[in-house]
């Protein structure tokens, strides 16, 4: 049991860690493209904000790759909880 707990630990820190860069990562683009615009520099304010948005496309497809991995999980627990109670009432009956 423990290493269950260990491994889901583990990709729920890394899952978090990847969500704390994409977002500051987004937010050292709109930075920039704010300097860049009071400089004057449009296309590259342009150039920044559709990094921002690149990397704001990655955050989402993250957060639903990692909702649809929890959900399969959910559906692979489930089932191990329905065998195993079949498992025990097959064994109340062949034992009786």
């Amino acid at each position: 049991m423990k290493h269950v707990w260990l491994t889901v630990a583990i990709i729920l820190s890394v899952f978090l860690m990847t969500v704390a860069s994409v977002r500051q990562s987004i937010a050292q683009h709109e930075v920039q493209a704010k300097s860049y615009i009071s400089q004057g520099l449009y296309d590259e304010a342009l150039q920044e904000y559709n990094r921002s948005f690149t990397n704001l496309s990655m955050l989402k497809s993250t957060i639903h790759l990692f909702g649809e991995f929890n959900a399969f999980l959910a559906t692979v627990g489930i089932l191990f909880l329905a065998s195993g109670l079949l498992i025990r009432r097959r064994k109340r009956l062949f034992f009786q």
